[in-house]
Parts: structure tokens; C-alpha cells; sequence
């Protein structure tokens, strides 16, 4: 039984957008936890964030709109579904610039880290590429609205995920081979160095695989299955973004801890000293107390229990209680506390 158009092109489609609208949902929770937690990154980094964060999420928008035009509007009409419309065209161009964002991003990230001026060029030239050929396969489906006669401007598709593909892959093997060459020997300092390469590859290999993947079947498989991998390639390259923006989380709460540590230690050699100054005061004080000149006998049994008081031993007159001397000693007059 030979398929129909709906299963040859909107089918795939269909999967497509439920895999897009998907990444949308992880794309927008990566974005919140982003400005939640680094809200001291610059202000150039906060709004190349919410353009890509726009772009995306019109890029989602269109492409509901054109499916529910096909599927529900146009429903059991097989000429408007083995067409599509302008709705449709917005897909590759966005994509387009979407792409070439991230990978401009991740071209000044290798220069950063790395300053390997030709590996820049490079991924800047596969950008470029990029970004042209989705343009011109946006002009093409502009006039070229059968889904079946698209065969007649795959060069330009294949410049598209080629050069998307190949940027993806020259980012992911600099960043990797520099990392590595960054090993000391020490196991923390190594183990960090080993989590962001793994990192590295995870984001970077995986875009690179789905394009290479929507490539092969795109220039393979004459129907619509490449739209399963194309439709949401853009999802991919901005999540891959925001993850390795957001893997800084990790490093960001062990500096904290570390500060947080170094502070409590400081804190405390400040407590001690001033402790210590206190103890060194009151042993002053009692010093002071204990030198006080009563003006009394030395080998008088005066002076004896409270430095206030002298006191005279019963017997001899000294009975009564009126006789006792409670004025306070003269040399009293000159402590200080």
C-alpha cells in the first residue's frame, strides 16, 4: 500500500515538533536557572541569552502554527499538505541564525581558552556557511513550495548541516585536545579537567551526530523522515549552551564554600585575638587589685579576705562590731578598670 503524503511529510513533521517543543520545556527551566543563579554575568552574555531565548521560542510558535494549518485547517486535503507556506519558510532561516550564534559563542570560547587563532577561523568560516546556506534554503522553499521538488536546491541543504556539522565537530576536538594538555598529574586537579571534557563532548558531539544524521538521510531517504533530526537541531545547539553556561554551577558553589571557609577561619583568628586581649585585661585587673595599700601593718592579719574590708581579729577591745573598719583603703582611689 503506498504511503500517503501525510505519513511521507507530516508525520515525520508531527514528531518533529513534539521533539521541539520538548526541548523547549528544558530550554526555558535551563534559562531560569541561568539568570537565577549567575546574575552577575555581564550584560552583553544576559541579552545574547534572551535573543537566542526569543528566537527559539518564535521558532517553536511558527512551526505549531504550520502544523495545526496542515493537520486540522487543511485536514483530508492532500494538495495544501504536500505543500508548505511561509510559516514553514522561518524554520531554516531561524535555525540558521540560531545555530551560527551558538557556534560564534563557542568560537569566542575556544579563543579564550585555547588563543588558537586558526581553530577561530575555522569554526567562524562553518558558521558562515551555515548561516548562508539555511538562508538560501529559505529563499528556495519561499518559491519552491512542493515538499517533492525540494531535491532541486539540496546543495544548499547539504552546505547547511555540512558546515553545521563541521563546526560542531572542530569545536568539540580543540576544546577536548587542549583540555587534555592541561593535565598536572594531581588527581582533584585532573578529575575536574576530566568532568569538563566529558562535558564538552556530550554538547558537542550531539549536535554534531544529529546533523550528520539529518545530512545522511536527508540526501538518502526520499521522504520526510530528515525532518524528524531537523526540525529540532535548533533545541539542541541552545540547550547545549545553556548547559555548559549552567555546569558552572558546580565550580561557582565550591568557590563559595571555599570563601565561605577562608572566612569562617579568618573570623575566628579575629575572635581569638580579641579574646585574648580580654583575658590580658582582667589579669591587669586583678594585678592592680591585689597591689592595693591598705595602710595597715604588713604583719597585721588586716587586708585579709575582701580588699574592701579590714578586718580585726576578736579580743582586745575589738569585739564590737562598730570598731570594724569598712572604709574603703586609700590606695583604692587609684585603680582604674
Amino acid at each position: 500500500m503506498p504511503e500517503t503524503i501525510a505519513e511521507l511529510i507530516q508525520g515525520p513533521f508531527f514528531i518533529g515538533i513534539m521533539i521541539n517543543v520538548l526541548l523547549l520545556g528544558v530550554l526555558i527551566l535551563q534559562v531560569y536557572l541561568y539568570f537565577a543563579t549567575y546574575k552577575q554575568d555581564k550584560k552583553w552574555m544576559k541579552l545574547f541569552i534572551w535573543v537566542l531565548f526569543m528566537l527559539d521560542f518564535a521558532n517553536t510558535l511558527f512551526l505549531v502554527v504550520y502544523i495545526y494549518d496542515r493537520l486540522i485547517i487543511d485536514f483530508g486535503d492532500d494538495a495544501k499538505a504536500a505543500t508548505e507556506n511561509w510559516v514553514f519558510s522561518t524554520d531554516p532561516i531561524l535555525a540558521g541564525i540560531i545555530t551560527a550564534m551558538v557556534q560564534c559563542f563557542f568560537a569566542w570560547r575556544v579563543k579564550v581558552i585555547t588563543n588558537n587563532i586558526w581553530a577561530v577561523m575555522a569554526i567562524c568560516v562553518c558558521a558562515a556557511g551555515n548561516f548562508a546556506g539555511a538562508l538560501a534554503s529559505c529563499i528556495y522553499s519561499t518559491f519552491i513550495t512542493s515538499f517533492i521538488d525540494f531535491t532541486k536546491f539540496e546543495n544548499v541543504v547539504i552546505l547547511w548541516l555540512a558546515a553545521s556539522a563541521l563546526a560542531d565537530i572542530i569545536i568539540a576536538s580543540v576544546l577536548v585536545w587542549h583540555l587534555r594538555t592541561l593535565r598536572t598529574g594531581f588527581a582533584a586537579t585532573d578529575d575536574v579537567i576530566n568532568r569538563v571534557v566529558r562535558l564538552t563532548l556530550q554538547t558537542g558531539l550531539l549536535t554534531a551526530i544529529c546533523a550528520t544524521i539529518n545530512l545522511i538521510i536527508f540526501c538518502s531517504v526520499p521522504s520526510g523522515i530528515y525532518l524528524i533530526f531537523n526540525i529540532p537541531l535548533p533545541k539542541l545547539y541552545t540547550n547545549s549552551l545553556m548547559s555548559s553556561l549552567n555546569s558552572r554551577k558546580g565550580g561557582g558553589f565550591d568557590a563559595s564554600e571555599r570563601s565561605a571557609s577562608a572566612q569562617v577561619k579568618s573570623t575566628g583568628v579575629r575572635t581569638g585575638q580579641a579574646q585574648s586581649r580580654a583575658q590580658v585585661f582582667v589579669n591587669v585587673e586583678s594585678h592592680e587589685l591585689a597591689e592595693v595599700d591598705t595602710k595597715h601593718d604588713p604583719g597585721s592579719d588586716e587586708a585579709i579576705g575582701n580588699p574592701g574590708y579590714s578586718v580585726h581579729p576578736f579580743g582586745n577591745g575589738h569585739g564590737d562590731r562598730s570598731q570594724w573598719n569598712t572604709g574603703k583603703p586609700s590606695g583604692f582611689d587609684d585603680v582604674r578598670v
